[in-house]
């Protein structure tokens, strides 16, 4: 009796003795042990009678009508690997057919023929590789360190004389590194940015990574595509571009296209360098006029610097003049003030003298005119009183020749004192 799937489970249906989920399990059991005895005498009967047409399928199941569906697209699903397969090795064969020793053949068979790179050629070729990097690799690995540690694992699986980046388009470059056990592609192993741990990556998907602007075959933006699924299914690739294993038409167009573009920004067109040497010209001109001008403006302060000095040596100059003339000019009259005060002194000094020596004179004479009328004692207090005045005329001469002295000294001081102001202002 046939049972309803949506009914078989029901209480009802356990009630009324429809049977279970049990009884189901048995029956298919016995369906498909039924469908393989079919196939394999349809197999057998084809191999009888020679190749013919597919045998439909049953239209009809005892137990599930659903059972068409899932049939057909088990039949589809299977269609579909044994395409996928076929292209597969139609790609292999196609490559061994161009490229001989390529990465699908024991790598091997020619390590005689491999010339690695030295490491300075390493360096340097990585050094040009990592200036064409994707921005999206640039943020991926966020060091230049980091992206050439990548390109030289690259770098030293490919000949010296081969470039798989920047090389020619129409050869095919043979790789010498490690190979994928699975599917015998080329790999490479690194420690993914956030990981601890060591991991085989696709050289194709790393190289599509760092340069492709978008994934062959994907259609979407690589920034969207940086999972680790992505990394480990490596490209089916055909042969025509950079390496025959490391590429596809996709990341062909997009790789000459990123290329081309940088090296548009790298090798500038013929016009623009001769306009960027004509600014370079003209800023280096400019920069000459401006040197110039500031060694101009140098010379006319150090000119100008110089002139103050001559103006304040003269003005110096002047002023030891005027302290000259002006010491010169006290000297003099100090000098004359002392000749003067001298000649003065000496005048008194003389009238004085002259005075007392004619008062003694008069009284001497006098005297002897009266020594006849007069006693001798009184000539001779006459002559001692003259002779005390005369004294005393002396010394008023001396005090006044000891006042000239003081004057003339005076004057002396008073000129000294010129002298060392006169000096004192030379030195400031």
């Amino acid at each position: 009796m046939w049972n309803c799937r949506v009914c078989s489970n029901t209480p009802f249906a356990a009630l009324f003795g429809f049977g279970g989920a049990e009884d189901d399990k048995k029956k298919k059991k016995k369906r498909t042990s039924s469908q393989a005895q079919e196939s394999s005498s349809h197999s057998n009967s084809e191999v009888q009678r020679g190749p013919r047409a597919r045998p439909h399928p049953p239209l009809f199941f005892p137990d599930e009508l659903s059972c068409f569906s899932g049939w057909q697209q088990q039949q589809q699903q299977q269609q579909q690997q044994q395409q996928q397969q076929q292209q597969q090795q139609q790609r292999q064969q196609q490559q061994q057919q161009q490229c001989g020793d390529s990465a699908f053949t024991d790598r091997y068979a020619s390590q005689e023929t491999f010339e690695p790179r030295s490491p300075e050629e390493v360096e340097a070729v990585c050094r040009a590789w990592e200036h064409y990097v994707h921005p999206r690799a640039r943020e991926f690995w966020q060091t230049a360190e980091a992206r050439i540690e990548i390109l030289q694992k690259i770098a030293r699986g490919v000949h010296r004389g081969y470039d798989p980046v920047l090389g020619d388009d129409k050869q095919c470059v043979v790789w010498y590194g490690d190979l994928s056990e699975e599917d015998n592609l080329p790999v490479i192993r690194m420690v993914k940015p956030g990981e601890s741990q060591e991991s085989q990556t696709y050289v194709n998907r790393t190289l599509v990574f760092l340069y492709a602007g978008k994934w062959p075959s994907v259609g979407s933006d690589l920034a969207k595509k940086s999972s680790k699924k992505t990394f480990f299914e490596p490209f089916f690739v055909q042969i025509g571009g950079q390496m025959p294993f490391l590429e596809s038409l996709e990341f062909n167009a997009d790789f000459k296209t990123a290329a081309t573009a940088a090296a548009a920004r790298v090798t500038p067109a013929p016009e623009i360098v001769v306009a960027a040497a004509a600014i370079l010209v003209a800023a280096a001109a400019a920069a000459i006029l401006v040197a110039a001008a500031a060694i101009l403006v140098a010379a006319a302060a150090i000119l100008v610097a110089a002139a103050a000095i001559l103006a304040a040596a003269a003005i110096l100059v002047a002023a030891a003049a005027i302290l000259v003339e002006a010491a010169a000019a006290t000297l003099v009259v100090a000098a004359a003030i002392l000749v003067e005060a001298a000649a003065a002194t000496l005048v008194v000094a003389a009238a004085i003298l002259g005075q007392a020596a004619a008062a003694a004179i008069l009284v001497a004479a006098a005297a002897g005119f009266q020594a006849a009328a007069a006693p001798t004692a009184a000539v001779a207090a006459g002559a001692a009183s003259a002779t005390t005045a005369a004294a005393a005329n002396a010394a008023r001469a001396a005090t006044a020749a000891a006042a000239a002295t003081r004057t003339a000294a005076a004057a002396a001081a008073a000129a000294a004192a010129a002298a060392a102001a006169a000096v004192t202002a030379a030195r400031c």
